[in-house]
C-alpha cells in the first residue's frame, strides 16, 4: 500500500497545521508504545494532514532556472508556464533520475465557500470527482490505472484550497495527466455515485468521532464568530448532505468554483520539460476559464475586543490528557511569506534548548512538549497558536503556566536583525542541502505555495528572498495579548454532568486562582463537553498574565552552534556500491560502512546495534527501556536541540535483546564527531542519569502513553500493528502489561538497567554509509562501542522475533471488544499467511528460488488487487472509509491481508463481504492472458528498480539486511531473476492455494467489535481467546 502521506504528519514549529479531509486513507499503522522509538511524542493524538506555510516551503539550486531559483544540490530542471488559452499557471519538474513521477492540481476554493446549509459541500465535492468523466465514464479508471502502475492517489480539502494529487510510474504519466485533467473539465456527477459518496463522506466522519485533535477542531470553530464561514462544519455527514436537490448544488458549486484561473498545477516527470509542457498543454488545456474570483471573507473569526477574543474555554477530551493551546487571530500573513513572520516566531517559541519556555516548563513539571506556528491562514487574518502537552501537576499552577507564556512572548519583543541572521542561517543551509522528497509530496507542497505566491521565484522557497521586517514582527507579537487570546485547557479532571472527578483541583500557586467551572455545554458536532467565558471578567487574572515573573527564567537561543562548515563532498575510493565490513573498531564491535556513490551531498547516516547476552525480553525490560530511552532523550534535549534544526537527528529504540541507535545529518567531521560523543558520553554515566526531575517526567509521559493508547490510535491502526504482533510475534507483549510493570519502577531501576543490563556483556553492530571516508566511519562507530563494556564476540545481527506459525490449514479467530469503550467502529483484519520472502539454504549467498516467487507472486497480486478490493467494499458496498487489502511481510513472513473498518457493520458481516470479493476477484485472476500479465510484471519490474530519493532511504534498505543477519543487498535484483519463471497461471495457482483453498490456506481473523456488537463469528475453524493468549505459543493451534 501506498505511503499514509496527508493523514497524521508529524506537527513542526513552522507548519500551519488545520485538520484536513482526504478523499483516501491509505494504511500507516502505528506500532504500540513498546515498539515507539522515542518515549516522549510531541504530541498526544495523531494530527490530521497540516496546510503547508508558504514560509517555509518544501526544499528544492541557488540559480533561477526558468524563472525559479532552487537549491544547491538540485539538479532538477524547473519551468512556469501560462497556459495560452485559459490562463493556468502550470510549475513543470523534469527530474531525470526519477523513475516515480506526479502531478497535484490546487484549486483555491475550499470549506469557507460551503453554502450554511449544505456544510461538507467542497469536501463532498473532492470525493465527486474521482468517480467518472465524460471522457472516462468509468468511475473506477483513474484509480485502477494509477494502482496497476505502481501509483496511488488522493486529496484533501482545507479551508480555501483543494488539493489533488497522484503518483505513478514514469512510463504511464502521459496517460495519467489526461485522466486528471479531466476532473476539472467534465466531471459526471451521476447520480448513483452521488448517494454512495455520501455515505464514503458519513464514515470518514465517524471515523474521527473519538478523535482529540477533530474534537478541538470542531470546537474551535464552535466558539468563533458565526458570520465567518469557518465556524462552520467542514467534513459533512449523512444530515448535511443528504438534500432532494444535492447534486444543483454540486453543479452549482463546481461551476462557481472550479475555474482554471483559480487552479495551479505542478507536474513532476523524469521527462524533458518540452514533452511535460506539449503533454500539459494536451491535456489541461481544456480546463474552462471561467473568470472566477477568489472568494474573500471581510469578517474575521476572532475579532478584538468582541466576544470572541479573550475566551478561557474548558474541554473535557477522550483521551487523559491534560492539554494548553491558546490561539490569536493577526493580521493577515499568507501574503507576506517573504517575511516568514509565522516562521521566525515558531523558531523562537518552539525553541526546546536553554532558557527556553519548554525548559523552564519541563523543569517546573509542567509539561513534556510544546509545539508553536500557524494553525492556519484566511484572506482576511492569520491564526497562530502555541499548543502544550501539559503534565497533570501543572493544573494547580495554571494560573503561572498561562502567564509564563505571555512573558516568553514579550521577550520576543526584542528580536532584532541578529536574531534573524541566525533564523536565516538555518533555514538558509537546510534548503541548500535539503534531501529530495518523495514527488507527490513535493508536487503538493509546491502547488499549495503557488496559489499564494504571487513571483515565481519564490514559489520554491528559497529563504535568499526571505526580508526581514521588524515593525511587522513586533506588530504580530503585539497581537499575541492575553486580551487576544483563546484559551482552551482539556483535562478529565473537569466536572461534567456525567462526570464527577474525584481527583479535585487543588491551587497550589499564589497567583490569582484559575477558574475551574463546571463543563455543562456540548459541542454539537462530537458532543464535546465543554465551558466558555470571557477573561474580562477576570481582571485580576489578566493583569496577571500581563505580568513578569520577579526574576525571568527565559533567555533567547545563542547562534546555533551546530551549523556545519565543512560540506566538502570526499573524492571517490574505488567502485564500491554496496557496504562492506571494515576493521578497526573495538573487540567485540562490528562495522559496515559504504562511502556513498550515488546522492553526492554532504550528510551521512550512522547505525549502531547494542546486542546484550543479559536481555530477557518480558514487560519489565521493555518498562525498563523505554523509561531509560525517554530519560536519556530529556538529559540531552536542552544541549542537542539546536543540532535538530539543521536536519541532524537522533533516535534510539528498544528491541528483543538490546537497544538500537541511529545518527543522521551533515558529514561535518567536528559537528557530527562532537554529536556522536554527546550522545555516548551519557549512556551510562551515572551521575548524568540521576536526573530525578526527568526520570519522572519520562515516566509520566510513557505512563499517558499507555494509558492513552486505546484512545488515540485508530481501530484499524491498531488492530493491524498491535493486535495483530500480539497475536502472531513472538515474543510481544499487550500494553496492559507494561503498564502494570511501568509503575513501579524508580530511577534507580532505571539506571541498574542501563549499567548492568543494556550495556554490559553487549556487542555493537554499526552501519556507516554517506560522506565519510574509512577511517571516519571507524572513529563515530568506536565512539559508540567504547560506551559499552563489550563482550569477545563476533558482533551479529539483531536477534529477531519470530512469527507465529499457522501450523494446520484452516480458520483461526481472535475476536475481542473495542479496546475505546466509547467507540462504535468494528474492525477486521484477516491474514492469509504465506511463507517466508527468503529461505537462505546453508552456506548460500542466495535467497532460495521458491521462497522468491513466493515474494514475487505477494508483489504482483498486491498490485492487482488492491483498488479492485477498495472499489468493490468501499466505494460500491460502502462498507465504511477504512478498506484496504495489501501483502506485507513481518519478520521475513509474507501475507496477503485485508482490513475493512465500519461503524455500520458487524465483524461477521465484513467477513462476509471480504471472502464474498476475494471469491469473485478470481475470475479476474482466471481471465488474465500473457500480455496482460507481463504488463502486471513489467510495472512490478519499475518498482523494484525505483531509485532511493535519499541517502537516509538507501541507509535503510542496506541497514534492514545487516540488522537481520541476511545481507542480501541484491535482493531486489534476485526478485528481477526469477520473475521468468512467474506467469498468470502459477499467480492463479497461489491465489487458490494461499487465499481461496480452505484445505490449504491458513487464514487468521482479528475481529474488533464497536462498542454496539457483540456477536461472534461462524465458521471459523479454530476459534481463539484472546484474554488467555499465552505469549509462550508459537504455532498454532
Amino acid at each position: 500500500a501506498p505511503p499514509e502521506t496527508h493523514t497524521a504528519p508529524p506537527q513542526s514549529h513552522s507548519a500551519s497545521r488545520a485538520p484536513q479531509t482526504s478523499t483516501t486513507l491509505p494504511p500507516s499503522p502505528s506500532p504500540s508504545p513498546a515498539a515507539a522509538t522515542t518515549a516522549v511524542p510531541m504530541s498526544p493524538t495523531p494530527t490530521p494532514m497540516p496546510t503547508q506555510s508558504p514560509t517555509l516551503p518544501p526544499p528544492v539550486n541557488n540559480t533561477c532556472d526558468n524563472g525559479v531559483c532552487s537549491g544547491k544540490l538540485d539538479e532538477r530542471s524547473y519551468e512556469v508556464v501560462t497556459l495560452s488559452n485559459n490562463s493556468l499557471r502550470v510549475l513543470l519538474v523534469s527530474d531525470p533520475e526519477s523513475n516515480l513521477t506526479a502531478a497535484a492540481m490546487d484549486v483555491a476554493v475550499g470549506s469557507f465557500s460551503d453554502p450554511p446549509e449544505v456544510q461538507g459541500l467542497a469536501h463532498f465535492c473532492e470525493h465527486m470527482l474521482f468517480l467518472g468523466t465524460e471522457k472516462y465514464p468509468n468511475e473506477h479508471e483513474y484509480s485502477s490505472f494509477l494502482k496497476t502502475h505502481g501509483g496511488f492517489d488522493n486529496a484533501y480539502t482545507s479551508t480555501q484550497e483543494t488539493n489533488y494529487f497522484f503518483a505513478v510510474q514514469a512510463d504511464y504519466l502521459e496517460y495519467a495527466l489526461d485522466l486528471f485533467a479531466q476532473f476539472f473539465i467534465s466531471p459526471l456527477f451521476t447520480e448513483s455515485a452521488t448517494g454512495r459518496e455520501m455515505n464514503a463522506v458519513n464514515s470518514e466522519h465517524e471515523k474521527n468521532l473519538e478523535s482529540d485533535t477533530w474534537r478541538l477542531w470542531q470546537l474551535l470553530k464552535h466558539v468563533s464568530n458565526p458570520a465567518h464561514p469557518f465556524s462552520q462544519f467542514s467534513t459533512g455527514t449523512i444530515e448535511t448532505l443528504n438534500k432532494s436537490n444535492i447534486s444543483d448544488y454540486l453543479w452549482d458549486y463546481y461551476n462557481t468554483s472550479y475555474s482554471a484561473n483559480q487552479m495551479q498545477l505542478v507536474v513532476y516527470g523524469k521527462q524533458s520539460l518540452d514533452t511535460l509542457r506539449q503533454w500539459v498543454n494536451n491535456s489541461f488545456s481544456g480546463i474552462p476559464n471561467r473568470g472566477v474570483t477568489t472568494p474573500t471573507f471581510n469578517v474575521t473569526s476572532f475579532p478584538p475586543n468582541s466576544p470572541y477574543s479573550g475566551q478561557l474555554v474548558h474541554y473535557y477530551p477522550v483521551a487523559d490528557i491534560t492539554q494548553l493551546s491558546i490561539y490569536w487571530q493577526t493580521d493577515p500573513l499568507e501574503k507576506k511569506y517573504r517575511n516568514a513572520v509565522a516562521s521566525f516566531l515558531a523558531r523562537y517559541i518552539g525553541h526546546e534548548g536553554e532558557g527556553s519556555l519548554l525548559q523552564y516548563f519541563r523543569e517546573k513539571d509542567w509539561a513534556n512538549a510544546l509545539s508553536a506556528g500557524a494553525e492556519f491562514h484566511a484572506d482576511s487574518y492569520s491564526l497562530l497558536y502555541v499548543s502544550v502537552d501539559l503534565t497533570s501537576a501543572a493544573l494547580p499552577y495554571m494560573s503561572d503556566v498561562v502567564a509564563s507564556v505571555f512573558q516568553y512572548l514579550r521577550l520576543l519583543r526584542g528580536l532584532d536583525e541578529g536574531e534573524w541572521q541566525d533564523f536565516l542561517e538555518v533555514v538558509q543551509v537546510n534548503f541548500d542541502y535539503a534531501a529530495k522528497q518523495d514527488p507527490d509530496d513535493y508536487v503538493v507542497a509546491l502547488a499549495e505555495n503557488m496559489r499564494v505566491v504571487d513571483d515565481p521565484l519564490d514559489f520554491l522557497g528559497n529563504p535568499r528572498r526571505f526580508v526581514f521586517d521588524h515593525s511587522l514582527i513586533n506588530h504580530t507579537l503585539c497581537s499575541l495579548s492575553p486580551e487576544n487570546a483563546v484559551i482552551f485547557i482539556g483535562s478529565q479532571r473537569f466536572n461534567t454532568s456525567d462526570t464527577n472527578s474525584t481527583d479535585p483541583i487543588e491551587r497550589n500557586s499564589t497567583a490569582p486562582p484559575f477558574p475551574w467551572p463546571e463543563l455543562d455545554s456540548n459541542e454539537p458536532i462530537y458532543g464535546t463537553y465543554y465551558n466558555s467565558f470571557s477573561l474580562s471578567f477576570y481582571k485580576t487574572l489578566l493583569s496577571y498574565f500581563n505580568s513578569d515573573l520577579v526574576e525571568s527564567p527565559f533567555s533567547l537561543p545563542p547562534p546555533n552552534k551546530f551549523i556545519p562548515r565543512d560540506l566538502d563532498i570526499l573524492t571517490p575510493v574505488g567502485e564500491h556500491t554496496v557496504p562492506e565490513v571494515v576493521d578497526g573498531t573495538p573487540q567485540g564491535s562490528s562495522l559496515w560502512w559504504l562511502q556513498d556513490p550515488q546522492f553526492n551531498e554532504p550528510k551521512l547516516d550512522l547505525n549502531c546495534y547494542l546486542n546484550t547476552s543479559n536481555a530477557q525480553y518480558t514487560p519489565r525490560w521493555i518498562a525498563l527501556t523505554s523509561l531509560y530511552i525517554g530519560l536519556l532523550e530529556l538529559i540531552l534535549q536542552p544541549t542537542l536541540y539546536p543540532a535538530t534544526e539543521l536536519a541532524f537527528s537522533y533516535s534510539l529504540a528498544s528491541s528483543n535483546d538490546g537497544l538500537s541507535m541511529s545518527f543522521s545529518g551533515f558529514s561535518d567531521p567536528a559537528v557530527v564527531e562532537g554529536f556522536v560523543r554527546t550522545v555516548a558520553e551519557v549512556l551510562t554515566n551515572e551521575t548524568r542519569l540521576m536526573d530525578v526531575r526527568s526520570f519522572n517526567l519520562a515516566k509520566d509521559v510513557l505512563l499517558e502513553n499507555y494509558r492513552n493508547y486505546n484512545y488515540t490510535t485508530l481501530p484499524y491502526r491498531y488492530i493491524s500493528r498491535y493486535l495483530q504482533n500480539v497475536v502472531m510475534e513472538r515474543p510481544y507483549w499487550k500494553n496492559w502489561q507494561v503498564l502494570d510493570e511501568l509503575r513501579g519502577i524508580g530511577i534507580d531501576d532505571v539506571i541498574a538497567h542501563a549499567t548492568t543490563d543494556l550495556f554490559s556483556n553487549a556487542t555493537v553492530l554499526c552501519f556507516a554509509h554517506g560522506n565519510l571516508n574509512q577511517s571516519q566511519a571507524i572513529q563515530y562507530a568506536s565512539i559508540v562501542a567504547g560506551a559499552v563494556h563489550l563482550r569477545d564476540d563476533d558482533a551479529l545481527g539483531a536477534y529477531r522475533r519470530d512469527r507465529v506459525e499457522l501450523t494446520e490449514s484452516g480458520n483461526y479467530s481472535f475476536t475481542l471488544q473495542t479496546l475505546n469503550p466509547d467507540d462504535l467502529n468494528s474492525v477486521v483484519n484477516i491474514i492469509f499467511q504465506v511463507d517466508r520472502v527468503c529461505d537462505l539454504p546453508k552456506d548460500s549467498m542466495a535467497c532460495s528460488e521458491d521462497s522468491l516467487r513466493t515474494a514475487a507472486h505477494l508483489g504482483i497480486l498486491s498490485e492487482i488487487i488492491g483498488e479492485q478490493c477498495f472499489y468493490q467494499l468501499r466505494t460500491i458496498e460502502q462498507l465504511g472509509y477504512v478498506v484496504f487489502c495489501f501483502n506485507t511481510v513481518h519478520e521475513g513472513v509474507g501475507s496477503f491481508q485485508a482490513i475493512v473498518q465500519s461503524v455500520s457493520s458487524s465483524p461477521e458481516y465484513l467477513v462476509e463481504r471480504i471472502d464474498s470479493f476475494l471469491d469473485s476477484f478470481r475470475e479476474s485472476l482466471a481471465k488474465l492472458n500473457e500480455t496482460e500479465f507481463k504488463k502486471l510484471v513489467n510495472v512490478y519490474v519499475a518498482t523494484l528498480q525505483r531509485k532511493s530519493l535519499t541517502l537516509s532511504d538507501e541507509t535503510e534498505r542496506f541497514w534492514s539486511e545487516i540488522a537481520i543477519g541476511q545481507n542480501q543487498f541484491d535482493r531486489r535484483q534476485q526478485l528481477i531473476a526469477v520473475l521468468p519463471s512467474v506467469n498468470a497461471t502459477t499467480l492463479l495457482d497461489f491465489y487458490d492455494t494461499y487465499v481461496l483453498d480452505p484445505s490449504s490456506y491458513r487464514k487468521m481473523i482479528i475481529a474488533v467489535h464497536g462498542v454496539d456488537d457483540s456477536d461472534e463469528l461462524s465458521g471459523v475453524t479454530y476459534p481463539m481467546d484472546y484474554s488467555q493468549l499465552n505469549q509462550t505459543v508459537s504455532s498454532y493451534p
